[in-house]
């Protein structure tokens, strides 16, 4: 049997489901916390594993719709079909839900980057992450994250160290997600 995975498929079934144990780690990953769990370092592992490929999923999610072209996309025109998807899903990435214009497509594309390559040498004036060690950390954001991102009450969470300071990783993957449901004309789905 072959199964083929179009582009609607691949979202409902690989990247969804893949970006929602995301979250659930992060919310194991505060119960642990509070709890004083014995094994807190199997929860970080966790919740880094499951960013980790959060990110690859989503990101690249782009590439499988570049190679169909679905009609909720403008023309494809000639060259670069890859950069106008993600620039078509970029224009409708905002701000936790704000009508704040944000990055965090790019910004998503750099954090699954620096996993794979490990460091990240061509266009590093342009980057906000120039490697893996800026990406996916487990600690405490509170204080030095944007106000009204990340998790309240001092418990740890995964972050991304960039150029132009510290960020939730959830806020980022739910930004991004955000603006694929509306590249796509989907549903919003609920934060976290």
């Amino acid at each position: 049997m072959t199964l083929h995975l179009d582009w609607r498929v691949h979202f409902d079934k690989i990247v969804l489901p893949t970006v929602k144990e995301y979250f659930l780690s992060e919310r194991e990953l505060s119960a642990a916390c509070s709890g004083q769990h014995p094994d807190l370092d199997h929860f970080r592992f966790e919740a880094l594993r499951r960013a980790g490929a959060a990110s690859f999923y989503l990101h690249h999610f782009s590439d499988v719709v570049a190679n169909e072209w679905p009609e909720f996309l403008p023309s494809p025109g000639e060259y670069d079909r890859l950069k106008k998807v993600r620039d078509f899903v970029s224009e409708r990435c905002f701000y936790s839900r704000s009508e704040e214009p944000s990055n965090d497509v790019h910004l998503l594309g750099e954090v699954a980057d620096a996993l794979k390559h490990s460091v990240l040498t061509r266009r590093t004036a342009k980057r906000e992450i120039l490697g893996k060690d800026q990406v996916l950390i487990v600690g405490r954001g509170f204080g030095t994250l944007r106000h009204g991102e990340g998790k309240y009450g001092g418990v740890e969470e995964v972050f991304i160290q960039g150029r132009s300071g510290t960020r939730a990783f959830s806020n980022v993957l739910h930004n991004v997600l955000d603006a694929w449901c509306r590249a796509a004309n989907f549903e919003l789905l609920e934060k976290g």
